[in-house]
């Protein structure tokens, strides 16, 4: 059994997975803690390897039937008092203990990992969003402890941003995240949490910054957790290998690579960071051919923030009818914005006052 520790900077999950496989998974996929942070353990989930479908089959007391994450059918019923469900698509069964227990078991290694990562993020995220958390289109670094969004239109360069500066020669940058910040106030400053899961990247982004090369076998390379994930889109050698012969038509092809956060990671040499106090908003304008240029501005991000959440369905129950704290958007009123036009989009913004 490995014990794995997860935290949103708020609250603290333990994670009990009795198989080694599994636990390298959803270690790879989701990056746990390395030490305790501090803040109250409040939830503990237990993934075992083992067949409990018999907790269901038979029973008819059916209470609902539930759409998760993925669109997959789970059905939710009650026995003993307690709250079960079996998720049909891959046999895993779920149950609450208690309030802030949650057991997971399933026979087959790749649903129990599926399955314990997708509940881990139901926790951490649903508890944000209830303190009246925003979402915010963006992707994100962090500085030391310092953390940075990158926000703008589609096309502006937040993940050209992204890969440019976690593809700089800086030592302490960080992965954030990928189209998706939570932000939340803590401590009366704007905390961010980076959303936890695949990114979407662009061919023109790889090609510019990192280059097509440091795909060959990538998801071999960093662990092969891409392959135990359903709905996810593999890339090949033979594929790269075309990508590479289309010279700079590369640039225009729509379709998105899909890498993991810590394929991502692997391939730039950085480590992710999950969480940290936003210091500064950064409105990237890339502009092939043009040298650096760097001015203050002071933009509403407003309308970056998405408010259809209907992707990440509630499944767990954990999310509660909270609004979006909207004042949270005054408050970024005030925190220092900068818009990178150029092909550069590296700055020291850190030590920008």
């Amino acid at each position: 059994m490995r014990s794995l520790l997860y935290s949103n900077g708020f609250i603290d999950t333990i994670v009990d997975i009795f198989d080694d496989d599994v636990a390298f998974h959803v270690s790879n996929y989701l990056v746990p803690e390395e030490k305790c942070t501090g803040n109250s353990i409040k939830y503990r989930i237990k993934a075992i390897l083992e067949d409990k479908k018999n907790i269901y089959v038979g029973k008819t007391q059916e209470v609902d039937h539930i759409k998760g994450e993925y669109g997959e059918s789970i059905l939710l019923f009650i026995e003993g008092g307690n709250k079960y469900y079996y998720n049909e698509d891959n046999g895993s069964i779920f149950y609450w203990e208690d309030n802030y227990n949650l057991i997971i078991y399933n026979s087959d290694k790749k649903g129990l990992f599926i399955d314990t990562y997708r509940a881990i993020r139901q926790i951490m995220i649903g508890d944000l969003l209830n303190r009246g958390g925003i979402i915010i289109h963006s992707s994100s670094v962090y500085i030391g402890n310092k953390g940075y969004l990158f926000v703008g239109n589609k096309g502006a360069g937040k993940t050209t941003s992204l890969f440019q500066y976690l593809n700089s020669q800086r030592t302490d940058i960080y992965y954030g995240s990928n189209e998706r910040t939570i932000l939340v106030t803590k401590n009366g400053k704007l905390f961010m949490y980076g959303w936890p899961g695949t990114a979407f990247v662009g061919v023109g982004t790889i090609k510019s910054t990192i280059g097509l090369k440091a795909l060959y076998d990538i998801h071999k390379r960093a662990g092969e957790t891409a392959t135990w994930l359903s709905l996810h889109e593999l890339t090949d050698n033979e594929y790269v290998d075309s990508l590479i012969k289309m010279g700079d038509e590369a640039y225009d092809i729509k379709k998105k690579i899909w890498l993991t956060a810590n394929e991502i990671a692997f391939i730039t040499e950085k480590k992710i960071k999950n969480y940290g106090y936003l210091d500064k908003v950064i409105w990237p304008n890339l502009t092939v051919g043009l040298t650096q240029n760097i001015r203050k501005v002071q933009k509403s991000l407003e309308n970056d923030m998405i408010t259809n959440i209907d992707f990440f369905g509630n499944w767990l129950g954990i999310r509660k009818h909270v609004k979006e704290d909207k004042s949270i958007i005054d408050k970024l009123a005030v925190v220092s914005q900068y818009e990178i036009m150029g092909e550069n989009l590296v700055y020291r913004i850190d030590d920008i006052k």
